[in-house]
Parts: structure tokens; sequence; C-alpha cells
């Protein structure tokens, strides 16, 4: 090997080690905040660097490496390390486009526009074309960044990840070009401006919806040990019995509190099909000694070989009657023995013209079924889940991108993780953690009127910003572009 092409390995390869270390610190649980706004400079620089199908694989492995160790971050407990491998891959392979657009366009004076919306169209594309959902999206990388999570209440949360791609864009840019006149006129002028439009209107947006709710209702979340949840015959009939006394006594508790709804965590108890009748009508009479709405989650064996369940909810009214029942309709791929759930998310009103919906844990990491939802008219959105400490608590702070979305509340009851109640515009209202205390109930006062949201219209044709914003780009940066002979 030469001492020119040694050169160029050392130092390429020190982009390529410093972009998966960003990537895995930015990303998924334990992360570093303010690391998104320049995580993917070092693997934009190297794409600007390098050319050629041999340096564009390299890089690839090394996304696929660095997303694998993030997604190994979240694997607690007994989780097998190689169901890291599930979502990196699919990860790694949908954010490739956007990757190569970075080559695709590298002679057009736009690159870093083009760049930005065609990796923000790959990231949508992750969610909407497979079972993993937005995971792996840079806009959860904020997911703490109250003000600029309101422009998810616009275009949704492609456009927060947008948003920080092209500070990531910007930085490169700079970083090759150096800090001139030009730059700063052409580059950094306008991602200011970008930055002070975005946070201007989501403090504006906080300033004028936090805390100024006319109308709340009561709600309770529940949660109880789940030690023991076990599908084995006999374990399964000694869970079943000690959950659905706790269950029980806690609903009465927060009833007896105040609460007019209480939800359940997933599969917060197992119901054997034979005793669901019986089981369903001692809900019913529940939910009417106490004049309240249960949303009541477990779940029901349908066979043992193979082991498939029924991963629902059933909604009871404060007569006793059953609303609807639901079931899960995005089941984990592979990680859950679920039965997919057919029938969509329904709307249910009370005697004051409230409107409210229910969906289950995974089902709200897809925005197309949050979207199905805010379009139901839902001011309250009941969310039973069931989470574990490697997601704790950034699943439940995930789901706040949906209430902004949509404009609706959420009443989030989890096991094995953070039980939450979330506003509209994405706040915190109350929280209660059952690795502090194993069984309780969580109290809070939530809006219960939808708040009004451009995206809840809009739903996935949100994504043309990015792509509009591209296809522009490309437009009028094309005189540039040279003599491009290879896609690489």
């Amino acid at each position: 090997m030469t001492q020119t092409s040694t050169k160029w390995y050392t130092n390429n390869l020190t982009f390529l080690v410093g972009g998966t270390v960003l990537l895995i610190a930015a990303h998924v649980n334990l992360s570093i905040e303010i690391l998104a706004w320049f995580a993917y400079v070092p693997y934009f620089l190297y794409l600007r660097r390098t050319k050629g199908a041999k340096s564009f694989s390299f890089l690839m492995l090394f996304v696929f490496i660095g997303w694998s160790f993030a997604v190994l971050k979240i694997l607690t407990g007994d989780m097998p390390w190689f169901f890291a491998f599930l979502y990196s891959i699919p990860i790694t392979l949908f954010h490739l486009p956007g990757y190569l657009a970075f080559r695709v366009f590298r002679n057009n004076k736009n690159w870093w526009i083009i760049g930005a919306g065609a990796f923000a169209v790959s990231e949508w594309l992750l969610g909407v074309l497979t079972p993993f959902g937005t995971w792996g999206s840079i806009a959860y990388a904020r997911v703490e960044d109250s003000a600029l999570l309101q422009l998810g209440s616009l275009f949704g949360m492609s456009s927060i990840s947008l948003v920080i791609l092209l500070v990531n864009t910007a930085i490169t840019y700079v970083a090759e070009k150096g800090y001139t006149k030009e730059t700063q006129r052409k580059i950094v002028a306008p991602i200011i401006l970008v930055l002070l439009s975005v946070y201007t209107f989501g403090w504006i947006r906080i300033v004028l919806f936090e805390g100024t709710a006319k109308e709340t209702i009561a709600v309770a979340t529940i949660d109880h040990d789940v030690t023991g949840f076990s599908f084995d015959q006999t374990q399964a009939s000694s869970f079943s019995q000690k959950s659905q006394e706790a269950d029980i006594l806690l609903t009465t508790k927060a009833a007896n509190a105040g609460a007019k709804f209480v939800a359940w965590t997933e599969g917060s108890t197992i119901v054997q099909q034979e005793n669901e009748t019986a089981w369903k009508n001692r809900l019913s009479n529940l939910a009417k000694d106490h004049d309240i709405h249960l949303i009541a989650a477990y779940v029901v064996p349908l066979s043992t070989k193979p082991l498939q369940l029924a991963n629902k909810i059933v909604w009871f009214r404060p007569d006793g009657s059953i609303d609807h029942e639901y079931e899960k309709n995005r089941p984990v791929p592979i990680a859950e023995p679920v039965r997919k759930g057919t029938v969509p998310p329904q709307a249910v009103s009370d005697n004051s013209g409230n409107i409210y919906s229910a969906a289950i844990c995974y089902d709200y990491d897809f925005p197309t079924i949050a979207n199905q939802i805010g379009k139901l008219g839902a001011g309250v959105v009941f969310l039973p889940s069931g989470d574990w400490r490697g997601i704790d608590p950034v699943h439940s702070q995930m789901s706040a991108i949906r209430a902004i979305e949509n404009g609706h509340s959420i009443v989030r009851p989890t096991n094995n993780g953070l039980s939450s109640t979330i506003s509209p515009i994405g706040r915190i209202i109350g929280w209660r953690s059952d690795y502090d205390t194993p069984a309780g109930f969580l109290l809070s006062d939530v809006p219960s009127k939808k708040l009004f949201t451009l995206y809840t219209y809009l739903g996935e044709w949100s994504i043309l910003l990015p792509f509009l914003l591209s296809s522009v780009a490309f437009w009028y940066g094309r005189k540039s572009s040279g003599n491009q002979r290879s896609l690489l």
C-alpha cells in the first residue's frame, strides 16, 4: 500500500468512525440530544470526499454497525443481542437512498438541500412501508426539545427531521468550503432564519396553549407487577388470578379518587377464551358500579402451538355496556405472537360532546394510525402500553410527537416503564414509574378538546414538504451539476 493510499484510508476512516460514534450517542435511549445537530456531519463529509461504489459500501457498513450498537442500547435483561439486527438492517437499507442522494447530486450547487430532503423522505418510507415504524428517525433524537417538536403540528415528524438534517448538511457545507462571506450569506444566514422561524412558532404555540384548556377530564392509569406473566397453563392461571384482582382493586381505588376514565396497561392480565364472557360481565358491573369509562386491556390466548394471542382493549361505558373492542393493529414483528387487528381505532363520545379513542403501544410508533385517530376528532387517546427498562422513558417521550401532530391528549398506562399523561402540545402532565412502586395508579386532569393541527388534515401528504424542497433545490441548482456519469 502506498503512502498516499494509506493517508487516504486513515483520513477517511476517521470520518467513518467519528460518524458511527456520534450516531450511537445521538439515537434511541441514553442519548445526548445536542449531538443530533451534527451527528451526521462526518458521514456527509466522507461522502463529499470520496467516490466510487467501494467507498460507499464502506459507509453503509459503518452505518449498519452504528445502528446495531444504537439498538443494542435498548436490549436489556434477557433479550437476545441479535434482535438488534431486526431493526438495524431495515433502518440501514431505508436510509441508503438518503446517503445515495449526496453522491448522485454531489455536483449540484444545492446538494446540501437535496440531500437533507431525500434523507427525510427515506426516513418516512421506513415508517410507511415496513413493520418497524418510525424507529430510526432523527426527530426522536430531540424528544425533549418542545419548541422544535411543535413543527410536527404543521407538517408532521418528517418536517422535524428535515430541519435537523438541514443543520447537519449546512455544517457539512461550511466545513468543506470554509466560513467565508459567501457561506455566511448563502448557508449560515438562511439556516439561522429557518431555526428562528421554527423556534418562534414553537414558543408561540406553547405560550398560547399550555395550561389554557377550558375543559379537562379526570383520568387514571393503573399498573401492577407483571412478574410471572406466562402462557404455561399452570403459571398462567396463577398470574391471571393475581393480576385480575389487582386490576379490579386498583380500578376501584382510582374511581373512588375521582377518575372518570380508567385505563389499564397493555396485556394487564391473561384471560382464557372460555372465561372471557364471565370476565366481561364482571368488568361491566365494575364500570357501572363506579360510573366510569373503563379501558380494559388484556390478552386472550388463541392457540398454544403455535402460540398466538389476541392483544386487545375492551371499552366499557359508564352504563356497563361495551362500546367496542380493539385489537392491536401493529404487533411488534417477530417479538410478539399476536394476531394483527383489522379494525381501525374507533371514536367514543360522551354526554359533553367530547370524543375519545384508543390504540395499543407500538401502534403509535406509526403516524398513520395516530392520524386516523386525529381525523376522528379525538381530544383524548388512551394508549395501553408495555415497555422494558431499555426503552424507558424514551418510548413514552416518542408518543408525545403523536400528541403534537394530531392535537390530542394521550393517556399512556405502561407496565415495566413510565406511565404518563401528555398534553396536546406534547408536555408531560403526570408520570409514574412502576420501577419505583410496583402497583398503583396515576390520576391526572387532561385537556379533553382537540387542538387544531394542519397535520391532522395533511396526514402522509406532509411528506411533500421535503420532497418538493429537494425538487425545487435540484431544479435551481441543476446548471452546476456538470457531467455525472456514475450514480456513485
